[in-house]
């Protein structure tokens, strides 16, 4: 009879293990589903700002001519605009290279102000030239935007500023018969 008795405690052992797995495992899931939570968010939304230049008044940005001579001012004035959705934006000009020899006999002055004339007839300056030098110089120095010559900061949708550039050969005879090309670029970023 021995061996009934511990063949019941032995089920009893085993029935008590089985009982708590289950109680355990209620638990942990339960516990798990306090720890757990969903939430979802149909706003989610991504869109990139939009910078934008108008130029007005200017058929070729910076200056153009040919059959140059020292003493011969050449000038060209233009209005940009900027259009966007973001505030602080900074308008700079830089120089995508100058090829040719005639740039390191060409001053050059870039200076902002107002007006709206691109003969610049009407065009009151803001101040002292933003730059002052030869073309060779502007484009070693302004090759980039990051180093560009800055026209106007902190720009806000609408904001408008006028540029003037002007310049003139040096009386140099070396500058006879030479030619150049001038790539000047005007970007806004923030």
């Amino acid at each position: 009879m021995q061996v009934v008795r511990n063949g019941w405690r032995r089920a009893g052992i085993l029935l008590l293990f089985v009982c708590a797995a289950v109680v355990i495992t209620a638990t942990a899931s339960t516990s798990s589903a306090r720890f757990v939570a969903n939430t979802d968010n149909d706003n989610n939304f991504w869109e990139a700002a939009n910078l934008e230049l108008e130029v007005d008044g200017a058929q070729n940005l910076f200056l153009e001519g040919s059959g140059l001579y020292p003493g011969l001012m050449v000038e060209n004035c233009f209005v940009v605009t900027y259009f966007g959705t973001i505030d602080g934006v900074d308008i700079r000009v830089h120089s995508q290279g100058q090829g040719g020899s005639l740039g390191r006999f060409f001053e050059l002055t870039i200076q902002t102000g107002s007006g709206t004339a691109s003969d610049c007839s009407d065009f009151e300056a803001g101040g002292q030239p933003a730059f002052s030098g030869t073309l060779s110089t502007f484009s070693a120095r302004h090759g980039s935007f990051e180093s560009g010559l800055l026209l106007a900061a902190d720009m806000a949708d609408g904001d408008q500023i006028t540029v003037r550039a002007s310049g003139a050969l040096r009386n140099d005879n070396a500058a006879q018969g030479l030619s150049g090309r001038f790539v000047a670029v005007v970007e806004a970023r923030p």
